[in-house]
């Protein structure tokens, strides 16, 4: 079976199919316990840059405790004049006075399965840079990515993680390489602008992570920063980024929540039917209505769908915490066991994931009731649909009662005049003759009209009867058929 198995890097295959590589500038954030767990910042972009930067990285070998983090930028984002490292408080001064005007991608309409195709303006010679590609276009040359997932630890699921584009994903797995390790992997769904992928491996023995954030944007790293800033030791807790991961994710689907409800809401408000309409323009009109009716109908339950997919993977993630509380409270129970006093790093982890949790649960809660307005609306829809379905059918029943009293008016009229036309027409033949001297007489072939009558009469009544018998005959076997 396809598990997760007990190696590190990626392999050339994943390296060549699933990854696009458009070299620009990456930052990388420190916090150890070497540096009291004050967040450091590198950017680095040149092949001695990242040469001097990934052999400064913690490793097995020489280990050390806390998080370092790989923001692996999108195409086209703002860069620094050059690589240094920095503390966080310059970060932040730095990046509040920068531009961060960058091209968005087209928002992926589920109407359209077609691949965006276009890209920004300074990258346009490599093809699928945004919407559905934005996180599989790595800032790196194949062999810089090549060192970095070994200097990373990363392992080979987030190849696989990151070609399930469609759908999100939170996964984790225990390997052996030696030493135990933890294996984290995120995806957002690509539906939308801005999507993201995260790889982090986690050492219990050493309590050291390392991630990578793909996709990430300049405001996205501003906004890094700012939360890691408010944290030290915490830093020590694995699913730390998994938390700021699902954040994003959550701000995201806000914003999408916020102007899907307001679409479909208008649309519920704009229902109408002009069945009666036979301008061209006005028909026309009437279609495109229609058609945006439906798209943002169908966006509206795809978007409820995604929302029941990523509260799926939040789940998960809640059940991931309690996991690693219970393998901590475990290492303390050993700990206290063998006599072993300083469990500070324990204890913090356990507080850290209670505080994860509890922040998860209330995103939890909000992705409940996102997916009920979600679902109120798409019933509203059908709901206004039927009623404005209902209204007209009543018109149109008003109008055949009006239509039907006007046939009975015709048919009195006609039942009035009837015998008098039927007989006026009789005595007008020439079988009649009113002025013989004789007196008034009947030819003697007036039975001639008898027969003919009757005859032309019977096959007239015949011929209609045969005729509704085929056709009721043929649209039973279609039914049945």
């Amino acid at each position: 079976m396809d598990w997760a198995r007990d190696d590190l890097g990626l392999s050339g295959n994943d390296l060549n199919n699933v990854f696009k590589y458009v070299p620009g500038e990456s930052t990388i954030i420190h916090m150890l316990a070497r540096d009291k767990y004050e967040p450091k910042i590198s950017w680095v972009e040149s092949e001695k840059e990242w040469t001097n930067s990934l052999g400064n990285l913690p490793s097995t070998e020489y280990p050390d405790s806390g998080l370092v983090l790989l923001l692996a930028k999108r195409v086209g984002e703002i860069s620094c004049s050059a690589a240094h490292r920095v503390s966080c408080e310059k970060l932040l001064s730095a990046v509040s006075t920068e531009s961060f005007t960058v091209e968005k991608p087209p928002k992926i309409i589920v109407s359209n399965l077609k691949e965006s195709s276009q890209v920004p303006a300074d990258a346009r010679s490599v093809p699928n840079l945004s919407g559905r590609r934005g996180v599989r276009t790595v800032p790196f040359t194949r062999q810089q990515f090549e060192d970095v997932t070994k200097s990373f630890y990363t392992h080979p699921t987030i190849s696989r993680v990151i070609s399930r584009a469609d759908f999100p994903i939170f996964s984790s797995s225990f390997i052996d390489i030696g030493m135990p390790a933890c294996i984290y992997n995120c995806r957002s769904s690509n539906a939308w602008d801005m999507d993201l992928a995260l790889s982090a491996t986690y050492f219990p023995r050493f309590s050291l992570t390392f991630a990578i954030l793909y996709g990430c944007t300049a405001a996205m790293e501003k906004d890094i920063v700012n939360r890691l800033a408010a944290t030290r030791q915490e830093a020590n807790h694995p699913l730390l980024m998994a938390g700021i991961f699902a954040e994003f994710e959550r701000a995201r689907h806000m914003k999408l929540v916020r102007s899907t409800v307001a679409t479909l809401e208008t649309h519920i408000f704009d229902i109408d039917h002009h069945y009666d309409d036979t301008s061209e323009s006005r028909r026309v009109r009437r279609d495109e209505r229609n058609m945006a009716k439906r798209t943002a109908w169908l966006d509206a339950n795809y978007l409820r769908n995604g929302l029941v997919s990523w509260r799926t993977q939040i789940e998960k993630m809640m059940n991931e915490v309690d996991q690693i509380e219970t393998m901590e409270r475990d290492a303390i129970s050993r700990s206290e066991g063998a006599g072993r006093l300083d469990l500070t790093a324990s204890h913090v982890r356990v507080a850290t994931g209670r505080k994860v949790k509890g922040r998860l649960s209330e995103i939890h809660e909000e992705y409940e009731d996102w997916i009920r307005d979600c679902t109120m609306r798409v019933d509203g829809v059908a709901m206004a649909t039927q009623w404005a379905q209902g209204d007209t059918n009543v018109e149109i029943a008003l109008a055949t009662k009006s239509d039907s009293n006007y046939m009975r008016s015709i048919a009195l009229l006609t039942m009035v005049f009837l015998p008098g036309t039927f007989l006026a027409g009789v005595f007008s033949m020439t079988f009649f003759n009113w002025n013989s001297d004789d007196g008034p007489g009947v030819s003697g072939y007036f039975w001639v009209y008898i027969i003919i009558t009757l005859f032309l009469t019977s096959i007239t009544c015949f011929g209609h009867a045969d005729g509704r018998l085929t056709w009721k005959t043929q649209n039973r076997k279609h039914l049945y058929d």
